[in-house]
């Protein structure tokens, strides 16, 4: 008997607590499930991804930055004598079999001082295609011997000076220049080097090569095209939802030189009348490690109306975090970044007022992403 009665408080128990579960599970199973599209975690990834694949659009500049010396122009010559032998003195980067063939179809016949200068310029160009950048001259000599000397000086940096900018620092942009002063100078590293300079996109560079003051010094000459960093717009589409409103009106400001350190900062939000995201970012560049160090924040937050009134529906989603990003390889066709990050993702939906769904997301990442033009650029 006393089993049974037991078997009876047990049973009553079990009823009890189900009547107390079952109204909250109802309320719960009733709350109408917002479509994926119109969630505030959909909108902000959305909204995000946009903007960052805008912020990607910064030109890439895949085409000759350096303007070699250009020789002084002089009068023609028309003087011939005869050369026996040429020989090249200076020279530790040619090899000797490359500069014989281009000497040896100048001797032994006629030339004239344009035709020598000619030869110069041949040799200058072989340098060149080996990324040197050096002059060969013809120094004063007496020619009745018929052996002609020629010169040749690989050229060292001497000074860096920059021109033309309006908006931008001189000594920002100078602050990506690696090469020491006195070291011999290679066209590549100059590229690589201007190339850096480029990747803000109100600003272009190009180095012109010219003579230093000292003999075998060549000075670099910045040549810098910009324009106002700061740049605003608003736009309206009709790309929202009919929970959230179809028309949305957004706004957004950019500055690439937000204070004075070439750092990129833009702002965008957008809002209807049950939506509402923002969007924040900044770069700053660090030249002297190759690194920029970017930080992000991203907020949408969702209050449909239509079927959603009596249950008080909110939804919020955050993205946040920073990026280190460093240079590994640039060429005029391609570059290669490397890059480390942490990014923080909550997402929260009130129904009822109360908090029905939480997530926390921490997120480390690494990876190299590759960017290259084809041959046009």
């Amino acid at each position: 008997m006393k089993k049974h009665i037991l078997k009876i408080q047990i049973a009553l128990v079990i009823i009890l607590i189900a009547l107390l579960i079952l109204p909250s599970r109802r309320a719960f199973a009733d709350t109408p499930q917002i479509p994926p599209g119109a969630s505030a975690e959909v909108i902000e990834k959305k909204a995000r991804e946009d903007i960052e694949e805008r912020l990607k659009e910064t030109k890439p500049i895949f085409k000759s930055l350096v303007e070699p010396e250009e020789p002084a122009e002089e009068a023609p010559s028309q003087t011939e004598f005869y050369v026996r032998t040429i020989r090249l003195e200076g020279n530790k980067i040619l090899p000797e079999k490359d500069v014989h063939s281009l000497l040896s179809v100048f001797e032994k016949r006629k030339q004239t001082l344009d035709d020598l200068k000619r030869l110069c310029r041949q040799l200058e160009a072989e340098y060149q295609k080996r990324g040197y950048v050096a002059i060969v001259y013809l120094p004063p000599q007496r020619l009745e011997k018929q052996d002609v000397k020629l010169e040749a000086v690989v050229s060292k940096l001497g000074e860096v000076h920059s021109e033309g900018a309006h908006y931008f620092r001189d000594d920002q942009t100078k602050s990506y220049w690696r090469i020491p002063k006195g070291s011999v100078l290679r066209y590549d590293q100059i590229r690589t080097d201007t190339m850096r300079m480029n990747q803000n996109p109100d600003r272009a560079v190009r180095a012109s090569l010219r003579p230093g003051k000292k003999k075998g010094d060549t000075d670099v000459y910045l040549q810098v095209k910009d324009r106002s960093p700061l740049h605003s717009g608003l736009s309206l589409d009709s790309q929202g939802t009919k929970l959230t409103g179809k028309n949305r009106p957004s706004f957004n400001v950019r500055n690439n030189n937000f204070t004075g350190h070439d750092d990129i900062f833009l702002g965008s939000a957008a809002f209807t009348q049950d939506l509402g995201t923002v969007y924040l970012y900044h770069m700053l560049p660090l030249p002297k490690w190759d690194l920029r160090v970017a930080t992000h924040f991203s907020h949408a937050q969702v209050n449909p109306k239509k079927g959603f009134e009596r249950i008080g529906y909110d939804g919020v989603s955050q993205d946040y975090g920073t990026e280190i990003r460093r240079w590994l390889f640039q060429r005029d066709n391609a570059t290669l970044d490397g890059y480390a990050g942490f990014k923080f993702n909550e997402k929260r939906t009130r129904a009822f007022s109360a908090v029905i769904a939480r997530d926390r997301l921490r997120t480390p990442y690494f990876g190299v992403a590759l960017q290259s033009a084809d041959s046009h650029g």
